[in-house]
Parts: structure tokens; sequence; C-alpha cells
């Protein structure tokens, strides 16, 4: 049975004024001061005094980006920047996205986005390899930032959605698509498996440790890490 997770995608847009709005993690990270100390833009943009930064944003991917607006807004906000691409490989299946189903021409990427990708697996071996693909895109000394929905979250919705039991893994089923005979998934994650998969990827990644900045609330979670 297919696993159509785009049905999972939602819209992110202010209920308020119906305005274009980050993702709740990708906010989060946005305002912490560790993003504010990178330099952003490229490197012929780059001060002589480089004290106050710790690195170099000129281009960023929204890996798995769904309907987000993540990657115009980062734009808007430092124009700046050379590029800012919002990548889905379902793109063609959503009703509003500013992503591409094109895989990206540029090889790598200064700051690489990953939200709610992972959570939307079958299996834990599903999402390592989307883990992998999207870490893959990250340049060296640039950062991965990913977001899933907590294993508390996704276990209250299993009940309250009468999902049933979950396959071995524990992902849950949550709905049937009739139609095409596809279905959706809910996989749990908590920071600390997160920050494992990526440090065993054996891809080169260390954890940026900025639990104090980030608070997402008991219904996400997240890790941050850097290429060296």
């Amino acid at each position: 049975m297919d696993n159509e997770s785009w049905r999972t995608a939602i819209s992110r847009r202010s209920r308020i004024t119906g305005g274009r709005i980050f993702t709740k993690p990708t906010d989060a990270l946005m305002k912490t001061d560790y993003m504010k100390g990178l330099h952003w833009g490229c490197y012929t943009t780059f001060p002589h005094n480089t004290q106050t930064f710790h690195g170099i944003v000129d281009t960023v991917l929204d890996f798995g980006a769904g309907k987000s607006f993540d990657a115009a807004l980062i734009k808007e906000m430092y124009p700046q920047i050379s590029e800012a691409t919002a990548y889905d490989p379902n793109a063609r299946e959503l009703s509003e996205t500013i992503a591409t189903d094109t895989v990206p021409s540029r090889e790598y990427y200064d700051l690489v986005l990953v939200n709610f990708v992972l959570n939307v697996q079958q299996t834990r071996a599903e999402a390592m390899q989307a883990l992998k693909e999207a870490m893959s895109h990250v340049h060296y000394g640039g950062n991965l930032w990913v977001s899933t929905r907590s294993v508390s979250e996704i276990e209250k919705n299993a009940k309250k959605g009468n999902w049933g039991p979950p396959n071995s893994d524990g992902a849950y089923q949550s709905r049937t698509i009739a139609k095409t005979g596809g279905s959706t998934w809910q996989l749990g994650f908590d920071s600390t498996e997160l920050e494992d998969m990526i440090l065993q990827s054996g891809m080169g990644f260390e954890i940026v440790n900025i639990r104090d900045e980030i608070n997402l609330g008991k219904d996400s979670e997240w890790a941050f890490a850097i290429k060296l």
C-alpha cells in the first residue's frame, strides 16, 4: 500500500490574517542567538571584522517543504542571500506550495531545513533514508535542522482517531485513501533519537546544543547539527 504522505501537509497561513507564516520549528530556530550570529550573505560580503559571526549562510534548502513558505520568508528576511529553495518530491500533489519537485540543481546548501518529514515515514529505515538524503545536501560548515512530531503526540492522535495498533516500528496508519489505495503514516521521534540518527549516519555531523534557546512544547521534537 502506497504511503501518500503529502496528504498530511498543513497550510502555513495565519488563521487570523491569511498571510504566510513560518512553520513553528523554523520560526523558533530563526529567533535563536545562534542563527542571528551567522553571517547571511555570500563570502564577498563577509565583513573584515569576523569576530561577530560564527558561520556563513548564503544558500538555504527547505527539504520536504510541503506547503511551507519558510524558504521564501527567509529570503525576504535576508534578501542578500543567493538562494532559498523549497523542494518536495510530491509538490505536484499539493494544492498550495512554493516547492518544486525537481531535485535541487545546487549540490550543497549552507542551511537545510527538514520539518515534519521523518514522522510521515512508514518505517525507521525509511526515515533514516530521508534524513541521509537531506544531509547529503549540507555544505561543509553548514547546518542541518530537523523537527518531527513527538512520540506522545502521535500516540495521543492515534488514540483519539482510533488508528489501531502501530506497526513494528511504532508507526500508525492514520487513514486509508480508498480512491487511490494509498495511506498516510505517523511515526513519532524524540530528540535523543533524532540526534543519534544524525550521529550514526556517518556523514560527519556534530550536534549543536541550543536546547536553552528553543521550546517547541510537547508535540514536537528537534535536533540541530553542523557538518564538519
